[in-house]
């Protein structure tokens, strides 16, 4: 635990280094066919989907005694009611949780429009790159995401979530701005193709400094271990929807260029409302997080079946821990 934000960016380090494959994808689309790269990724993926299978597996002893713990829990998922279920979802979807939710979704718009507006048509379309140069610039996306990792693999541990985020959005919310005044000032152009590669550098850095910053605010304030999943998920979720939205106003928002001013704006403003999240996250961190109590399984007279049981703790209270021994004991 003293290290998950290192651990943390450093498995991000994986997804900064395949965007290097952006390079071999710009000269399979540009003499070769569009479609070449999907194929391709496609059967890679299909073929590491028969090698997870087969090639890894679970440690038998403690899977099974996970197992065990979990089916004696009282109220388990398979006997409680819808109404509990969307009670359990309340408890697990805190406040807390839903301000860091807002945030992503603002951010990942922003990160979509960005993303497909830097790396496809600004360069393109102002600066005239053929797909495979553009490949090549991506470089600069890479060695971003990279130190953006590398940063956060140094200092969030030692200072924590919310000095991260401060860092992260103020990259962001400058750069924003600084491109925004430009595109005002001198049109798509900027003032020239290096100034634009420079400041989408730093876009990037920003974005990898927060998404970081984001999953360790997930695991901080998440009620418990046996959430945690649900929430993550709940993050790549919301963060894809959102990139999809930025994606999609981007193409309609660029007007061959002269819409930059208009993206650029929004850059800065939903990078401005996920910075105010944190801050209304921040001025409620240490407030007590009300959970609403399971019930457990009745009978036909609506009567708990097990009147000894604790119905009064929620599920999401439940923590199981496993010893070395292959033992297990469950504490609510």
């Amino acid at each position: 635990h003293d290290q998950k934000g290192s651990n943390i960016s450093y498995l991000q380090l994986s997804w900064s280094i395949s965007t290097l494959l952006y390079i071999p994808v710009g000269y399979m689309i540009q003499y070769v066919n569009w479609f070449l790269p999907f194929m391709i990724f496609g059967i890679i993926l299909i073929i590491y989907c028969f090698i997870i299978n087969f090639g890894y597996k679970f440690d038998s002893d403690q899977y099974n005694a996970l197992n065990e713990a979990i089916s004696d829990v009282q109220s388990n998922i398979s006997s409680i009611s819808i109404a509990a279920n969307i009670s359990d979802l309340k408890s697990v979807f805190n406040r807390k949780i839903i301000l860091i939710l807002l945030s992503i979704f603002f951010c990942g718009i922003a990160s979509g429009s960005f993303l497909i507006t830097t790396t496809s048509f600004w360069m393109e379309d102002v600066y005239l790159l053929s797909t495979s140069e553009l490949g090549w610039y991506t470089l600069s996306i890479f060695m971003a995401e990279m130190l953006g990792s590398l940063i956060m693999s140094l200092i969030s541990d030692k200072y924590g979530i919310f000095v991260c985020s401060f860092i992260a959005f103020g990259i962001k919310i400058i750069d924003s701005l600084i491109i925004f005044n430009l595109s005002i000032l001198f049109g798509p152009t900027i003032g020239g193709l290096w100034l634009a590669v420079i400041l989408n550098f730093f876009l990037f850095v920003g974005w990898e400094m927060f998404f970081i910053t984001q999953i360790l605010a997930m695991i901080e304030y998440g009620p418990i271990n046996v959430s945690k999943n649900i929430i993550l998920l709940s993050n790549f979720a919301v963060a894809s929807i959102a990139k999809m939205i930025g994606t999609e106003f981007s193409a309609w928002l660029w007007l061959n260029g002269s819409g930059l001013e208009f993206l650029s704006c929004i850059w800065l403003c939903t990078n401005i409302a996920g910075a105010a999240c944190y801050a209304i996250l921040y001025k409620i961190k240490d407030d007590p997080v009300g959970y609403v109590p399971i019930p457990g399984p009745t009978n036909s007279q609506k009567q708990p079946i097990n009147s000894n049981a604790n119905t009064q703790q929620p599920i999401v209270s439940t923590v199981v821990n496993v010893d070395g021994g292959g033992g297990h004991d469950v504490d609510k």
